[in-house]
């Protein structure tokens, strides 16, 4: 019985993983919930640290635990322009990359997450809301729900936890990451600038197929 019992569980974890592996992220942007993320980080002054690593997007190691399960050596850095330097407290966007230093890392299939802090938005869910209705109409948008953020024990607040577009979101998406994916900076207004690609590169950041 026993025998029969653990192999029924190993066939549900490899049944389990395969289907996060079809749908990352398919489980943390399931429904509305609020996940809670305790980030333990091993130096005192890590605060200092995300502060000067932040202008050259440098990531910090850190433990982070999400629903019981213990991610160890994720790379966690401060994010975003307008929502770090208009903010005015310590509650700055995150981006955490959990195969930053351990390459096999993953969280529900994903590479990265984006917590955003909601500095424009003092209801915290324009985004949220926004981002439900492009996705339930078949726009290739990322997905959202909300996540608790605790730094070191210390409750940090509510932030809305954003899927991350990278080449994880383009397989899911268009069912291949070969293409080109650019990011649009500060100064895009998605317009038409001619026919020469100099024209575009201080408006648009390559992020895939650099080299």
């Amino acid at each position: 019985m026993h025998r029969i019992l653990n192999l029924f569980l190993i066939s549900l974890i490899l049944i389990l993983g395969e289907l996060n592996a079809q749908n990352p992220g398919g489980s943390v942007f399931s429904g509305n919930q609020i996940l809670d993320f305790h980030f333990y980080f091993n130096q005192e002054n890590f605060l200092d640290s995300l502060y000067q690593s932040h202008e050259n997007e440098e990531y910090i190691p850190a433990n982070v635990e999400i629903k019981g399960v213990l991610y160890d050596s994720v790379g966690v850095r401060f994010k975003g322009f307008s929502s770090f330097h208009a903010y005015p407290g310590h509650k700055k966007s995150l981006r955490i990359k959990f195969n930053k230093f351990k390459k096999s890392h993953r969280f529900d299939g994903l590479k990265k997450i984006n917590l955003n802090n909601g500095w424009s938005d003092p209801s915290l869910l324009r985004e949220k809301l926004y981002l439900d209705f492009l996705y339930e109409n078949n726009v290739s948008a990322p997905r959202a729900n909300f996540a608790r953020v605790y730094l070191n024990g210390v409750y940090w607040g509510l932030y809305s936890l954003v899927e991350h577009v990278d080449k994880t979101f383009l397989n899911t998406r268009y069912d291949n990451n070969d293409g080109n994916l650019f990011k649009a900076e500060r100064s895009a207004e998605l317009d038409w600038k001619g026919e020469d690609q100099q024209n575009y590169y201080e408006h648009y950041a390559l992020k895939t197929n650099e080299t």
